[in-house]
């Protein structure tokens, strides 16, 4: 017998008192009580679907769930302890086989192993805390009873009367134990006798399903509508979703299924590629030139895409086009947003022809792309004959706030249906009261429990139902394994047990996860084709496996999601590392592809095998594979992952320039998503760049200072990011690198405009400029940023045309890269749009900049957005603008970005003064001060001083005339100063 995990309630069993009769018997006596005794428990056990394990001294264990479990397992331990102690109980007093016994039972995850005696023969042997806990329980049973621990009596409490002995500090264990005694059995007899594998009847979803019917209807109509099943695990969504789809096939709709899941939960449009590969037929040893060749002829039939987005959808397929270059003539993010328009509009076109069905199953393992696209999906199809139905977990899913979405959460059965659906499935057997009583309260009312129960049931005939059962003691130390269901745990582990040989096949399987390849497995479980293909056709009749798509692809599937894990976490970790690590190996050699399709499976095997070096190389690189789509939050969670298995490991160089890049990457995705100030950007930029320069990377050393550079700029760090810009500009003419000149220039430019020395500003910003030949388009933020800033300075200079026309450079630059950088220069164009009050220019600004923002998750230019639209409405006279002003800068507070919050608190104390609040005005203008002295930010420092001054005036204080007249003066001195034109008193208001 292989080593193997199980769950096992182990019985232990002694005589109290013993060594008196060893005293007083003769041996030949002793002996034969013993034998008397030892036979009949032992016939007891076996006929409780018990097994002996060995005998110690003049006691034994016996193993509850070994060889074969059958889900109910602790409650034949307990009925064991009861009979054996009823049975001694019900001898004369005179007879000699009248003993006293003590009995203690445990119940828990156990690894057993096959242990060689003298003879040669293997013994399973049970190693676990279980074990010891069982015989401390027997060691303090009172004469004849039943000492169960706290997990026996969870599973077994509906089925048995219990008394609680309290906490007890037992030998050899660290904490106290809760002990119960068992006092009897509850009257509940029940019996089976016969399976059923056929689909059992939809019961309950009466109401869920006539909802379903009413959208359907709707959109047919021409009024497209969507609706969310949710609802925990094995509660019935994708069931309802299943009726649903065959009752609207056959009423004429189109139907399209897209699965999620959870290997792949970081793997961009995931669902919607797996379903063009099903349609394309492409077979999992077809080369990267017969793949394309059958995706181009799919997508020519199914979606009319130019030829710009096709090598879209191949490169997130890892097909690449001929020449492995993809068309650079706009970013990333902008052909994921047309890959986005184009996907909707197929959608809504085909729903013209023929009402369309959108499935969307288990969404609560989508990854973010996807999500945004089923988004956007549900917001445009108000006016289209589309249906899309969703199914996803409890609390795991946030759908978008739309009049066409309707979110049902299903609730679980009431007794009469699980009594029904009970029935359905044990069809044939001898159904007692008692036992569909017994189903009832096991199940809890969710239909797959009461299945899988019943079923169960049905198989072990003659055997009692079972209790809940519980999580194994490591489930934590698996990773992406998923807890199995205390009340299944037992029935599913029995469902294995049936299979006999075929059972291995299973474990190996569900180390490839829900979903996998026949020729993959053959390879993993180093056999010929025709054994397994024997040995899945076994599985599949059982109701184990099922076939999910076309048979010539040879793909198979778990029935469910428990039953693969209860097969993984039946594999001892140290089995399961190697089948992890021969199955990264298989992929590598003998799918190649498999690399650039999808690192991050390599990854996660990798993971699996404890090989944390390869881990982290696929990790990285997963992470830039999303990076590079557009899908930074797919790209944050696997670079982590890369970053966790690097932490495994003893620091080398090699190691030291993976956590680089890791890092590097990183700090990029966070910034992109949730702003420059969003937690841990500044460590993996700060990490990055210091081993950049101890192991001499120049590369990466620049592009982490660059980003570095953004974050304390906008954090109001203004020494500390002229510092980086200044290094910057060293390193690029040190070392000829016009590129990372230009990129520091541009910085120190940024920062001498947040101080107010705009002559120095202008100078290093036309600097910058001065390297545009060197085809520097693709470092970030320029030359949009270089431009925009310059414009902000030509204004304050005073020449307002050439400020416009330098603004829109900036933006148009902008529109060729990243939509980070396109965030970035409409939010900065918005200060030269509020300087030359252009209302009508900044609401469009605003709403593309919100729009934009929002779908990529940029919260800080997405409030820059809100606030700029704000100040629109407060523009017009409408006081709600000075609450959208008010709500973004306390994010702004909130999140510590400080940079150039002066300008704005200024340009809230104007709006509040001319709509008669100057109190409010007064407040905000000392709130901009503050940010001056805290910053050394002086730019917006001249208006300040005369916004205060026309607060003063308003607030008719005639005692502050004199500090009227000073401030009034001072703004003109440091306007003079500065040489800034636009900010002298008479041209600020």
């Amino acid at each position: 017998m292989p080593a193997e995990q199980r769950l096992l309630s182990i019985f232990v069993c002694d005589i109290v008192g013993s060594t008196a009769y060893a005293e007083t018997l003769d041996p030949e006596d002793f002996e034969l009580l013993l034998q008397n005794f030892f036979d009949s428990s032992s016939d007891l056990v076996t006929r409780n679907n018990g097994s002996i394990a060995n005998h110690i001294g003049d006691g034994f264990v016996a193993y509850f769930g070994f060889p074969r479990a059958d889900g109910i397992d602790v409650q034949h331990a307990i009925d064991c302890g009861l009979e054996i102690v009823g049975w001694l109980e019900s001898l004369e007093p005179d007879d000699p086989r009248r003993l006293r016994v003590r009995i203690g039972i445990a119940t828990g995850h156990v690894i057993l192993s096959n242990i060689k005696g003298q003879s040669g023969d293997g013994q399973a042997v049970a190693f676990g805390k279980t074990a010891h806990l069982a015989a401390r329980l027997q060691s303090i049973a009172d004469p004849n009873s039943v000492f169960v621990d706290d997990s026996s009596h969870a599973l077994a409490m509906q089925n048995f009367v219990f008394s609680d002995v309290g906490e007890h500090s037992l030998k050899g264990f660290e904490k106290p134990s809760r002990v119960w005694r068992v006092e009897g059995r509850r009257d509940l007899q029940l019996r089976f006798e016969e399976r059923l594998t056929r689909l059992s009847p939809l019961v309950g979803r009466g109401n869920e399903l006539n909802l379903v019917f009413e959208r359907w209807h709707w959109s047919k109509a021409g009024d497209g509508q969507a609706v969310v099943l949710q609802g925990e695990p094995g509660i019935g969504k994708s069931r309802v979703v299943f009726e649903a789809g065959r009752h609207l096939e056959e009423s004429g709709a189109r139907i399209v299924v897209f699965q999620c899941q959870e290997t792949f939960e970081n793997t961009p449009f995931h669902p919607l590629l797996q379903q063009l590969e099903r349609m394309s037929g492409i077979g999992s040893r077809d080369a990267i030139s017969v793949r394309r060749e059958k995706m181009n002829a799919i997508l020519g039939s199914y979606m009319a895409l130019t030829e710009d987005l096709r090598t879209v959808v191949l490169s997130l397929m890892a097909y690449p086009v001929e020449d492995g270059v993809l068309d650079d003539d706009s970013t990333p993010e902008r052909k994921l947003q047309a890959l986005y328009d184009a996907i909707i509009e197929l959608a809504i076109q085909i729903a013209m022809d023929r009402p369309l069905v959108v499935i969307v199953e288990d969404a609560q393992w989508i990854d973010p792309t996807s999500k945004t696209l089923l988004d956007l999906l549900i917001e445009r199809i108000e006016g289209a004959r589309i249906l899309v139905l969703i199914t996803v977990r409890s609390g795991e899913f946030v759908a978008r706030d739309c009049q066409n979405l309707t979110q049902v959460s299903l609730d679980r059965l009431t007794k009469g249906e699980v009594r029904t659906l009970a029935k359905t499935v044990m069809k044939g057997s001898d159904i007692s009261n008692g036992l569909v009583d017994e189903i009832v309260t096991r199940s809890d009312g969710i239909p797959l429990y009461v299945e899988e129960i019943a079923q169960s049931v049905a198989d072990n005939i003659g055997n009692q139902t079972g209790q809940d059962s519980i999580e194994p003691a490591d489930a934590k130390s698996r990773p992406h394994s998923l807890p199995i269901p205390d009340s299944l745990q037992g029935s599913l582990l029995s469902r294995l047990d049936q299979l006999g040989d075929t059972r291995e096949l299973a474990q190996i399987a569900a180390v490839i996860g829900r979903e996998f390849d026949c020729e993959v497995l053959a390879k993993l479980a180093d056999r010929d084709d025709r054994s397994v293909d024997r040995d899945l056709d076994t599985l599949t009749e059982s109701g184990v496996f099922y076939r999910r798509y076309d048979s010539t692809r040879r793909m198979l599937s778990f029935k469910h999601t428990l039953i693969r894990e209860a097969a993984y976490q039946s594999l001892l970790r140290r089995d399961a590392i190697v089948f992890h690590k021969r199955l990264a190996r298989i992929y590598e050699d003998d799918f190649p592809d498999m690399k650039d399709m999808h690192p991050e499976i390599l990854a996660y095997h990798y993971t699996m095998s404890e090989l944390w070096a390869a881990a982290a190389k696929f990790w990285l690189r997963a992470g830039l594979a999303a990076r590079d789509v557009g899908s930074n939050v797919e790209a944050k969670n696997r670079l982590e992952q890369g970053l966790a298995a690097l932490d495994r490991l003893k620091q080398s160089r090699a190691t030291r320039a993976l956590r680089m890049k890791l890092q590097l990457a990183r700090g990029e995705v966070i910034n992109a998503q949730y702003g420059p100030a969003m937690a841990g950007a500044h460590e993996a930029l700060r990490e990055s760049a210091r081993i950049g320069e101890e192991i001499g990377d120049t590369e990466s050393t620049v592009a982490a200072q660059t980003s570095l550079f953004t974050l304390e700029y906008v954090l109001g760090a203004l020494p500390d990011a002229e510092a980086v810009a200044t290094k910057l500009v060293e390193r690029g003419r040190s070392s000829d690198d016009d590129r990372t000149t230009a990129i520091g220039l541009l910085g120190s430019g940024m920062c001498r405009f947040a101080m107010g020395n705009f002559v120095e500003a202008q100078q290093r910003l036309e600097a910058s400029l001065g390297y545009l030949e060197s085809d520097l388009k693709t470092a970030t933020g320029y030359p949009s940023k270089a431009f925009i800033y310059l414009s902000l300075i030509r204004h304050i200079f005073g020449s307002p045309e050439e400020a416009v026309a330098l603004c829109g450079q900036g933006v148009d630059a902008a529109r060729e890269q990243r939509a980070i950088d396109l965030s970035a220069a409409l939010g900065n164009s918005l200060y030269l749009h509020r300087m030359q009050n252009r209302v009508d220019r900044a609401t469009a600004v605003c709403q593309e900049l919100m729009d934009l923002t929002e779908r990529k998750g940029f919260k800080m230019w997405y409030y820059q957005g809100r606030f700029f639209l704000g100040w629109v409405r407060a523009k017009e006279g409408d006081e709600s603008g000075l609450a959208m002003m008010e709500e973004a800068m306390a994010r702004f507070r909130r999140a510590e970005e400080l940079i150039e919050q002066s300008f704005f608190f200024g340009i809230m104390a104007e709006r509040y003064l001319a709509l008669g609040h100057a109190e409010q005005g007064l407040r905000m203008v000392e709130l901009g001060f503050d940010i001056v002295k805290r910053c050394d930010e002086r730019f917006f420092e001249a208006p300040l001083c005369v916004l205060k001054a026309r607060c003063l005036e308003r607030l008719a204080c005639p005692a502050d005339k004199t500090e009227v007249d000073r401030l009034i003066g001072l703004a003109t001195s440091i306007a003079d100063r500065q040489g800034a034109v636009a900010w002298r008193p008479t041209e600020t208001l």
